[in-house]
């Protein structure tokens, strides 16, 4: 057999043809280059995009939470301020009245978004509009929501059993609260959230789940609106219960709405003050208690604090600051905790990444005194659970649970049998209700399910306070932390129930 070789294959390439390959290698590797940086600058580009995107429409979404009165480029210019914009982005806010006549009332405002960001060497921006139309001046404020708050209501199938149910709502909901009807606004945060079949309830969920019957709870909280009061002169310094009177405030402003519907600066009405803990209290250094701005009202725990640690033997947490607080019914109280590190745990619930979604809005901190006192008188007067001298059953019923071990073990939620009943620590036959039952809710600060539980009885507590000079521990020497401000927190606390009652002010 003979093979028959092709010697010119066997041959290899000539000069003109290695450049001619090397040159079509080059146009080859070229067109790779262009296509790969193409695609690079799409999608870096994309990404970029997405964040602009995310920023306006952050805005966007606080923009329509905010009041007509409050829309103005100022604002909003401080909003933005207080916005984690990376470098290399831009937003603003431009704010226009819609006039189509010169007998027009101003009665809407158009909100233009622009983020503007680079894309290579080209300067890109994103553009949007917001219509915010003038809202009836309805008072009292409505509450205001920010990430991980999720509305709640109770249906009740048996009140003297405490047979109901937790039910997601929307914040547009008419029958959410009433305080005319003593019903405050209850929210739960997204703790551990979950509805019928288990479902998780997060803020891009809440709308579609609304109705569904709450399974798991999460941490609550009710709102407590801006409003001033009146103290009747006759139960000045006499240590009788009597009636506060309230009226509750439009948005941020000193005014109220008369029955007319037309708004009047609340110095018209004698004798009535603005609570401090809704004033910017710069002017005062805080004396008073104040925030850092006028608030339209806050959020304020439910429920004494608990933790996930309901061992009796560590005192339902103890004292550590490695522990999530909770605000939930029927939980071993957290004690034996030093206000250190209560400070810490509170301050904890908006820290990134927290367990309960609680966005850069909120503001989460151990209650000040005059916290304290706004739930309080809003609770003596008539949205609340008034005491009445001459009914000893009236008023917020005693929170004595213990199950008579050595460890003080206190339970969140629950009453005792009348206002003034308390029990020895060695007591275990006491008949004690639970906060969703009849007699349970006379303990709430509405005698109803709608309040705010352990305001008397549970375990002793601390505020945020320290001493303006000496170490003389009086309430005369204490002054409210101001917020926003390096602070020192000192061992010594004020016994005034509440440090559970984590605020989440709200302009």
């Amino acid at each position: 057999m003979y093979i028959i070789k092709d010697f010119k294959l066997q041959r290899g390439l000539t000069g003109i043809e290695l450049v001619i390959s090397i040159v079509i290698l080059m146009i080859f590797i070229t067109l790779i280059s262009t296509v790969f940086f193409n695609i690079y600058l799409y999608f870096t580009e994309s990404q970029r995009n997405a964040v602009a995107s995310s920023y306006v429409t952050e805005l966007a979404e606080m923009i329509d939470r905010m009041y007509y009165s409050e829309i103005t480029e100022e604002n909003l210019k401080e909003v933005i301020n207080k916005m984690a914009i990376k470098d290399g982005y831009s937003l603003t806010a431009s704010v226009r009245r819609y006039e189509p006549g010169e007998d027009a009332q101003d009665l809407v405002k158009t909100v233009t978004i622009i983020a503007e960001y680079k894309a290579g060497k080209q300067m890109k921006s994103i553009q949007i509009e917001r219509i915010k139309a003038k809202e009836m001046l309805i008072t009292p404020n409505k509450p205001k929501l920010t990430e991980g708050m999720v509305p709640v209501k109770y249906v009740t199938t048996d009140s003297v059993k405490g047979e109901g149910y937790w039910q997601i709502t929307s914040e547009t909901d008419s029958t959410w609260y009433s305080y005319e009807n003593k019903r405050w606004a209850n929210i739960m945060l997204e703790d551990g959230l979950t509805v019928e079949g288990g479902i998780k309830v997060t803020s891009d969920n809440k709308e579609s789940l609304v109705g569904k019957r709450v399974e798991t709870m999460g941490s609550m909280f009710v709102w407590i609106p801006r409003y001033a009061y009146k103290i009747p002169e006759e139960n000045y310094h006499t240590g009788i219960a009597g009636e506060i009177d309230i009226i509750f405030l439009y948005s941020t402003s000193n005014n109220y709405v008369d029955e007319n519907g037309n708004m009047q600066p609340i110095s018209n009405m004698e004798g009535y003050k603005i609570h401090p803990s809704f004033q910017n209290g710069a002017s005062t250094n805080y004396a008073n208690g104040e925030w850092n701005a006028e608030l339209t009202g806050f959020w304020v725990a439910k429920f004494e604090a608990s933790s996930d640690n309901q061992e009796p033997s560590v005192y339902g947490g103890g004292n550590t600051s490695q522990l999530s607080v909770r605000s939930l019914p029927n939980k071993i109280g957290w004690h034996r905790i030093n206000i250190s590190n209560a400070c810490i745990v509170c301050k904890a619930m908006t820290a990134p990444g927290n367990i309960y979604n609680l966005g850069t809005e909120a503001n989460s901190h151990l209650m000040k005194n005059s916290e304290w006192g706004a739930v309080a008188y809003l609770t003596q007067s008539h949205y609340g659970n008034m005491q009445i001298n001459s009914d000893n059953n009236s008023g917020v019923w005693n929170n004595g649970y213990h199950n008579g071990d050595s460890y003080y073990t206190i339970k969140t939620g629950y009453a005792l049998g009348s206002r003034d009943s308390y029990t020895s620590i060695n007591e275990t036959s006491t008949t004690y209700y639970e906060y969703n039952t009849e007699n349970g809710q006379k303990a709430s600060t509405t005698r109803n399910i709608y309040g705010i539980y352990d305001m008397a009885g549970g375990s002793w507590e601390y505020t945020a306070s320290f001493l303006t000079e000496g170490i003389n521990t009086d309430i005369n020497y204490l002054k409210t932390l101001p917020p926003y401000e390096k602070q020192e927190y000192s061992g010594n606390g004020t016994s005034r129930r509440s440090w559970r009652k984590r605020k989440f002010p709200s302009k």
